[in-house]
């Protein structure tokens, strides 16, 4: 049982303090009255992330497979 404690609190600060940076920066946003052009809120970027899931998906699996097929396709060439 300790152990599952102890690694449950190695996560806590770090995801805690990610949380606590994002809350602020979309705190800052509206207090200093950022133009969206130079940092979008947070919230808008989540937002635009999830209307445009399908492609950020299908873009991020296909960097995936294409950075996977890399290292045999430069093992051949080198070798060649």
């Amino acid at each position: 049982m300790e152990k599952s404690t102890k690694s449950l609190g190695a996560y806590a600060w770090p995801v805690g303090t990610f949380i606590g940076l994002i809350i602020l920066w979309e705190l800052a946003y509206y207090v200093f009255d950022i133009p969206k052009f130079i940092v979008p809120p947070p919230s808008d970027i989540l937002r635009g992330t999830w209307e445009w899931r399908g492609y950020v998906c299908g873009r991020t699996l296909l960097g995936a497979l294409a950075t996977r097929a890399r290292g045999p396709c430069e093992a051949v060439i080198s070798t060649g």
